[in-house]
């Protein structure tokens, strides 16, 4: 009798993430103003946060206000002052004007703040990117008061149970009840490659 031995399958070891190719850009594509201001005139803005989180079940299951996390402010872009239900459109030939740019690097420091703080491992770690939508109103005549309208929300690094990839470009909306609509596009310096056909094999 003919005995085969086999090894056992050991599972495939990923690639470390390589964060300079995780920058990207976050653009306005169109932005539909709602009915805000009492004056007709809607003045906006946006800012966006960066959050580490813990990907492990017990904290995916947590309410957001219990979750483990650290975040660091990107910074504010695309201020716009737009009649009532009034809509701008990104010139394409100044496509970035009302941009936000993600420095991959930006993305490695919080990770390695992350996993030294909350004294965990690198791949225990996902990035989630909120861009807040504001309108700005006067306030007693002299302040200025910023209320939130909306926001959106994406993983540069994703929840690894969803077994998203990394580097994929994405279109995001904002939308809130007195009829604004914003629209985004995150497109990454070096997106995601399609996986090469395998070569035709000769009969």
């Amino acid at each position: 009798m003919l005995v085969l031995l086999t090894k056992p399958l050991l599972a495939a070891t990923p690639d470390p993430i390589a964060y300079d190719t995780l920058s990207h850009r976050i653009i306005i594509e169109s932005l539909r103003a709602g009915s805000h201001d009492p004056g007709g005139t809607n003045d906006y803005l946006f800012k966006v946060e960066m959050i580490a989180l813990l990907n492990t079940a017990e904290e995916r299951n947590l309410e957001a206000a219990q979750k483990k996390k650290k975040s660091v402010a990107l910074g504010s872009f695309g201020e716009t002052k737009l009649l009532s239900l009034a809509r701008w459109d990104k010139d394409e030939k100044n496509p970035e004007a009302k941009s936000l740019k993600v420095d991959g690097d930006k993305i490695r420091e919080l990770v390695a703040q992350t996993m030294q703080e909350l004294k965990v491992r690198e791949d225990d770690i996902m990035v989630q990117v909120t861009i807040n939508m504001f309108v700005k109103q006067k306030k007693h005549y002299v302040l200025t008061e910023e209320i939130p309208v909306g926001e959106t929300t994406y993983y540069p690094i994703p929840p690894t149970k969803f077994d998203a990839p990394l580097r994929v470009n994405q279109k995001l909306t904002i939308t809130d009840p007195k009829s604004a609509v914003v629209k985004f596009s995150v497109n990454y310096d070096t997106p995601a490659s399609k996986p090469e056909s395998e070569p035709n094999k000769k009969p």
